[in-house]
Parts: C-alpha cells; sequence; structure tokens
C-alpha cells in the first residue's frame, strides 16, 4: 500500500510556508509514490522564503529542513529561464520520475537547490544511476529508486553565455509576459562596484554592458566629459511601401503612414572615447584587454521593442504591443542598420548647445538607458524615439521666451522644425551636415559585404533546420 505525494510548484514571487504538509499556491502537480512506514506526525513544518519558486508538500512531508533563502537566486532579480533551460528542467522530472519515485529525505537538499537554480536562469545538469533495493538501502526510512550521480549546473560564467542577457518580458498588453527580443535591441547595463573594478573607470567614467558594435555586444567603457558635439539624426519611414511601375519607369514610390525617427548622436574630442571590451564575466582583479581603438561616434535611439517575429507597425505602437529600448551603439553599426541593411537617407544636425549641456544631456542618457531597462511601454505619441529625444533635450536646456515651444515634440513627422523653435540649430543652415551615408562613405562595401555575409549564414542555418 502505497502513500501519494505531490510536489506543489507555484512560480510567483511570493513567500509560501509549508506547514503539516499543506500549501497553497498555483499547482504543477507531479505524482510519485513512497511507500508506508513514515508517519505524519514526522513531518516537520519548513518555512521558504524565495523570489522565484515556491514549493511544497501533500500530504505529508519529510522529516527535513529546507534553508530559509536561497543563495542562487537572492543576488538576482526577477527573471524567466529560456526554452533552452525548461527543456532541461523538464529532462530532470521525467528523470526523478521515471521510476514513480523520488529521491529519499538526503537527497532533497539537492533537489531544492537544483530547481532554484533553475528558475534564478542556470540550467541543470542531471544524470541518475539506479540503486538496488536490497541490502542497506532497504533499510532507510525512504527507499530510494535513483541516486544523483552527477549534478553541475551551467554557470553564465562559461565563455559561451552572456551574463548581462536580459530576461525581461512584455510588462502588459497584448503579449503580457512573454520573452522580449533582446537579441539586437537592448538598454545599457551600468556596471558599479566589484563588476566595475576589473576596467578601472576613473572619476567621472562610466562603464556598462549591451553596448552594440559590429553585430555583438560590449561592455564598454564611456569616458567623462569629453562630448564635443551632439548630433541630433532623423530618418523617415512608413508603415508600408508602395511603388508603381510602368514600360520601365516608376510612377509611384512612396510609403503609407510615413513618419520619422529621430536619434542623439554623441561625438568625443580628439583624445578620448568609448572603450570596448569582450562581454563576460570577469575577476575582480582581473587584467582586461581592451579591443581595438576607442570610438569617436556613439548613438543613443529608443526604440520599440516586442516579442521575437514581430515587427514595428503604427498600430502596434499605439497599442501595447512594444516595449521601449534606449539603445547605445556605435555609430558604424548605426550605419550597417540604417543606411545598409535599410537603406534610409539620415539627415543630421549640429545642435548649437554648451559644453555643459553636453556633458549634462549625454550623462543623463546614459543614466536613463540603465533605470528604464526594458520596463516602459513604448507609444508613439507619448513614449516614443521623438518624444524622448526632446524631453532630454528638454531637461538639460533653459528657452527663456522659447519656453511655450516646447509643447512641439508629440507628432514624429517634423523633428527639424522641433529644434529651430527651440533655438537649437545655428544661424545660416550651419547645422545641417551631411547625410550620414555620404559623411561615412568609405564604410559602405565592407558593411555591404558584412550584410551579404549575415544574409547566407541565415540561410545556412534555415537549410539545416
Amino acid at each position: 500500500m502505497r502513500i501519494l505525494l505531490i510536489l506543489f510548484i507555484a512560480v510567483q514571487p511570493v513567500s509560501a510556508r509549508v506547514v503539516s504538509g499543506r500549501k497553497i499556491g498555483t499547482p504543477i502537480a507531479l505524482s510519485a509514490t513512497i511507500p508506508l512506514g513514515w508517519s505524519p506526525a514526522a513531518a516537520q513544518s519548513a518555512s521558504l522564503e524565495l523570489p522565484s519558486l515556491t514549493a511544497g508538500v501533500l500530504p505529508v512531508v519529510a522529516p527535513i529542513s529546507l534553508p530559509t533563502q536561497s543563495p542562487a537566486v537572492s543576488e538576482v532579480g526577477r527573471q524567466f529561464p529560456k526554452p533552452a533551460v525548461r527543456r532541461s528542467v523538464a529532462r530532470v522530472v521525467r528523470s526523478i520520475t521515471k521510476h514513480n519515485a523520488l529521491p529519499n529525505p538526503g537527497a532533497a537538499p539537492k533537489l531544492y537547490g537544483m530547481f532554484t537554480q533553475f528558475w534564478s536562469g542556470q540550467a541543470p545538469r542531471f544524470s541518475a544511476e539506479p540503486v538496488s533495493l536490497n541490502g542497506a538501502d532497504a533499510k532507510k526510512p525512504g527507499v530510494t529508486l535513483q541516486r544523483m550521480k552527477k549534478f553541475a549546473p551551467i554557470s553564465k560564467s562559461e565563455p559561451d553565455a552572456d551574463p548581462y542577457e536580459p530576461l525581461a518580458v512584455m510588462p502588459k498588453g497584448k503579449y503580457a509576459g512573454q520573452k522580449i527580443d533582446t537579441s539586437e535591441r537592448r538598454a545599457l547595463t551600468i556596471l558599479r562596484g566589484e563588476a566595475a573594478a576589473p576596467f578601472a573607470p576613473k572619476d567621472g567614467e562610466i562603464v556598462a554592458a549591451n553596448f552594440r558594435h559590429d553585430g555583438k555586444f560590449w561592455i564598454v567603457k564611456l569616458p567623462a566629459d569629453a562630448v564635443e558635439r551632439v548630433i541630433f539624426e532623423k530618418w523617415d519611414f512608413g508603415e508600408k511601401q508602395v511603388r508603381l511601375s510602368m514600360f520601365g519607369k516608376t510612377l509611384l514610390d512612396f510609403e503609407l503612414f510615413h513618419v520619422a525617427h529621430t536619434e542623439l548622436r554623441f561625438k568625443f574630442r580628439d583624445g578620448s572615447g568609448a572603450t570596448l571590451y569582450p562581454q563576460r564575466s570577469y575577476a575582480v582583479d582581473e587584467v582586461v584587454q581592451a579591443v581595438g581603438e576607442p570610438l569617436q561616434d556613439i548613438v543613443n535611439s529608443i526604440e520599440a521593442v516586442s516579442i521575437p517575429g514581430v515587427a514595428f507597425s503604427v498600430w502596434g505602437g499605439l497599442t501595447n504591443q512594444f516595449v521601449a529600448s534606449r539603445r547605445f551603439k556605435s555609430l558604424r553599426e548605426n550605419y550597417y542598420e540604417r543606411v545598409t541593411r535599410e537603406r534610409r537617407h539620415v539627415e543630421q544636425w549640429d545642435l548649437l548647445m554648451d559644453d555643459d549641456r553636453k556633458r549634462k544631456l549625454f550623462n543623463q542618457a546614459v543614466l536613463e538607458s540603465d533605470e528604464d531597462g526594458l520596463r516602459t511601454m513604448y507609444h508613439l505619441f507619448r513614449h516614443s524615439c521623438t518624444t524622448e529625444a526632446f524631453r532630454l533635450i528638454d531637461s538639460v536646456m533653459n528657452y527663456g521666451i522659447r519656453t511655450w515651444r516646447t509643447f512641439f515634440k508629440r507628432m514624429p513627422q517634423f523633428p527639424e522644425l522641433y529644434l529651430w523653435a527651440r533655438g537649437l540649430l545655428k544661424p545660416g543652415g550651419k547645422s545641417r551636415m551631411k547625410p550620414l551615408g555620404l559623411e561615412k562613405e568609405e564604410w559602405r562595401e565592407v558593411l555591404r559585404e558584412r550584410m551579404r555575409s549575415e544574409r547566407d549564414e541565415r540561410k545556412r542555418l534555415k537549410k539545416e533546420g
């Protein structure tokens, strides 16, 4: 005769208390059997406090004592496992339930640690070996059908892991709770304390992860008080491309629902720049080596991002289908995305602004990228590239009698008019620069080759399935 044991797992950031085998929560039931011999009176109360996992047992619990706080998850925020990680834990569950039994009480702490590490973003590798029911094993209070042979969590410090990959989900809207696509668009993550120590930042310098350059994410060290110019960039796009040709001639070529994307470019003084390091985990006393020459130009762009496979649309930008990602990337990466890949005409204006305001604007943009993360919903007229770029500019400016003109920033159609209204354009048209495609024309061929290589790689992966 056997007693049914049910393990409840509630994946919520709440506290749970298991008392005499009772637990209230959202259940996912895993069935197993344990032979008679345990007395319900022998069950002990266990208090469990976890940000991402609560567990309880009905109707009895083994006489074990669980730690009240898991070190594996106490140092990280709320995270959600990747599909590959979920498959890993599914293999663990199948391994446990395959022989219709759970590990004995002595193995429970390991099982507990295994699940807590899983929900903190670390996938366990688990294997088991059968154990005979004869001899000493048969005398134990709970007969063990499986014994843990190997338990090695996949640490984010492994070379192929990205310790700063956001595990954010859509906060609300149509895709609420689903994982955000961060393969290309991420906000900065500022490194502080021991995390920044290997890069030896000087006073005023900022070290941050998730800086985009050459198709990869990097750790970047940003200089202090080094911004020489603030350049406003704009390119136009639409919802649908409309082309009509006849007899080899193009009669119509335009885009419906025409809007403009705006972004801020920061150019550093000669002798300074943004220094890049491979994005990985570093020891506190590790000697780090910068990659390449410091970057003279970087770009701050507020962009809409959603779950994988969802492209931007005007309707989606009005109905909570995207979050705002405050990206930082190199000018070369921006050229590749806008001019090479999307074939956009990027206009540029050198803003009329004193050095102190340039410094404040740059620092504010970096801090807000870190603080905002991927938690704020994108809205075309309330929280978009144009509204946020002008809000940042307005936060460091004093327009005097022009203050009333700051109202003009909501419609993402005429950003150059908004710059003129604020008095940020130099007289005589001196603010207007060459379009980005012409200014950096020397990048054209090498970035076209990169686009062809990436396209061939996608075809190869698709063919391989």
